[in-house]
């Protein structure tokens, strides 16, 4: 009999996958992360759309259904829309709140 047909061997191997991806996705700040500025905030009707500049002095324009703290440093991740005309936040954390816990 295979190894490969044994289905205890096939169950562990997927559990070990599995477990293996879920544990390499760190929800914490990633390096891929845009780190920058948030400045310039309007109200959208279904949240707010703002700009951040990165330490590049790149200036992004993002979305977020939540109101950001002007002038205040945050890591945001998320993806472009189609054009790359703005970036659709997921997730957003106060960098300033973050490392003085």
């Amino acid at each position: 009999m295979s190894i490969f047909r044994d289905k205890y061997f096939l169950i562990s191997l997927s559990a070990i996958i599995i477990f293996t991806l879920f544990w390499t996705m760190d929800d914490n700040i990633a390096e891929d992360n845009i780190k920058g500025v948030v400045f310039d905030i309007k109200e959208s009707k279904n949240g707010f759309v703002f700009y951040l500049e990165t330490s590049d002095g790149k200036c992004e324009k993002c979305f977020f259904k939540d109101r950001p703290e002007n002038l205040k440093t945050y890591s945001v991740k998320g993806i472009y829309s189609e054009d790359e005309s703005i970036f659709f936040i997921e997730k957003m954390i106060l960098l300033e709140h973050h490392y003085n816990q």
